[in-house]
């Protein structure tokens, strides 16, 4: 891809776990020392991170009342799911809290405002301004559920999708 296109002209763009993955795949391109050039925009869609702060599980538990889809429960489960063996490294994991985005490009996050996910939004405008991620967005759309953009048959959605098109296009 690299031979046809500038790195700044490409764009990452991940729903749910593929959120998880393009956050988590330039975190790993930073520990090693950039191999490869990060992308010019990421648009992660409902993130999340295998190790949540409590602050961030606090918030779960008060958002998982309105969540159609998650329980606050459900993320003590998650590692036992994706790392059962306990042999990834804890930055591949992602922690909200914790995590270090220096290097990282434009970023253009969303949530719905009743999935629990939207509850480390806090959490990573934190750690993107610790990291000097100069250009982000962190978008916590109220009354919405968990990918929001990818359900394009009700006019949020579409709303979402368009936005997040406009983006591309940019």
């Amino acid at each position: 891809m690299l031979e046809q296109y500038a790195a700044e002209d490409i764009a990452w763009l991940g729903f749910s776990a593929g959120a998880d993955l393009i956050m988590s795949t330039g975190r790993h391109l930073i520990q090693l020392g950039n191999p490869l050039p990060m992308p010019g925009l990421m648009i992660p869609v409902s993130c999340c991170n295998l190790s949540i702060s409590e602050e961030s599980y606090a918030r779960m538990e008060e958002i998982e009342k309105r969540d159609i889809m998650m329980s606050a429960a459900s993320m003590k489960q998650f590692p036992k799911w994706y790392d059962p063996d306990g042999k990834l490294p804890k930055y591949l994991w992602g922690c909200a809290a914790e995590d270090d985005y220096t290097g990282f490009p434009k970023i253009i996050m969303y949530f719905g405002g009743d999935e629990i996910f939207a509850a480390e939004a806090p959490e990573y405008e934190k750690a993107f301004q610790r990291g000097g991620v100069r250009d982000y967005t962190v978008h916590v759309e109220p009354g919405l559920f968990h990918g929001y953009p990818m359900f394009s048959f009700v006019k949020e959605g579409r709303r979402g999708e368009d936005e997040i098109i406009g983006y591309l296009k940019q």
